[in-house]
């Protein structure tokens, strides 16, 4: 599937004239075969501006960038979840409430809420606290977070025709036997969505939970919008393509009512899926392409490449 008209005249171009083509490859092959020089122009240089120390008694396996880039917030197997000054690499809250390995982060694009996942089978929103004050100025370093919700499981009902109605509880996320460090989970460009991972879903009369990842609404996290269709086994992470789209011409009727639509890519285990929010199934599917299991994904700015890593 065409992304948008950009993608159809990228494609146009590159069959239109194989001179062209053969010229792009050959200065791509010779940026990653340079030699003396150029190779020296080529390398990058990266200087350490600060560590993040004192903070976690055990191994970090997640981490976030504030939007303004000020500020990141970690996740360990210690089971917390700090936020640091990057300039000053100072410890600005410890937030407590996991029971077990915090394995992903996630912060609003809007700059508001924090989301995290841990293999205690929970999702965890994290919001400001409203000042006591309301004509003071809020800075982060005095703003404090607190869990404005918990989500571990969904009220499920069952109409039967004799017995009426049954009520059961349903845990939303598998458990610590996941063969895997991460729960890689990610807001939205546009920050309405939320989308978490290692998500189980039952179907109805079933007791053998499916694999799926849940999209929340940021204005109700009580029960997930819906749940995404595709996986074969566990969802480890989603990272979306950081640009808007054009909506297709189509006569199906569009998954959220958006002018525009947004591109996500859905790691499991062992595959790579592709989405976007107006069509209910993944638009690509792409597996077997790594020995080892998926430990995540990254879109690259500029164009439609995407990166995947394995262990």
């Amino acid at each position: 599937h065409d992304l948008d008209a950009q993608t159809a005249e990228r494609s146009t171009s590159s069959t239109s004239g194989s001179s062209s083509s053969s010229a792009g490859s050959a200065s791509s092959s010779s940026a990653f075969n340079a030699s003396g020089v150029d190779a020296e122009y080529n390398k990058e240089t990266w200087s350490l501006i600060g560590q993040l120390v004192r903070g976690h008694s055990s191994d970090v396996y997640a981490l976030a960038w504030s939007p303004s880039g000020r500020y990141i917030v970690t996740g360990s197997t210690d089971t917390s979840v700090l936020i640091w000054n990057v300039s000053s690499s100072r410890l600005v809250q410890r937030i407590d409430g996991h029971t077990h390995f915090v394995q992903g982060l996630a912060w609003d694009p809007l700059g508001e809420l924090i989301a995290s996942e841990s293999s205690d089978r929970t999702c965890r929103i994290f919001a400001p606290t409203k000042h006591k004050h309301p004509g003071e100025v809020e800075k982060i370093n005095k703003r404090t977070y607190h869990c404005a919700r918990s989500i571990r499981e969904l009220a499920l009902t069952d109409v039967q025709e004799n017995s009426g109605q049954i009520s059961s509880r349903r845990k939303l996320f598998m458990d610590e036997s996941t063969p895997t460090f991460f729960r890689r989970l990610a807001w939205s460009i546009d920050g309405n969505l939320l989308i978490t991972v290692a998500g189980q879903f039952y179907e109805e009369n079933h007791d053998v939970p499916h694999p799926t990842a849940y999209v929340f609404s940021r204005h109700d996290f009580s029960q997930p919008l819906l749940s995404l269709a595709g996986p074969e086994d566990a969802v480890i992470g989603i990272r979306f393509h950081p640009r808007l789209w054009k909506l297709q011409e189509t006569s199906e009727k569009p998954l959220f009512d958006l002018p525009y639509r947004m591109v996500f890519a859905m790691a499991t285990l062992s595959s790579v899926l592709v989405y976007d929010t107006q069509h209910t199934r993944p638009i690509c599917l792409v597996k077997g392409i790594h020995y080892a299991a998926i430990t995540d994904l990254a879109w690259s700015t500029k164009s439609v490449s995407l990166l995947v890593t394995s262990s």
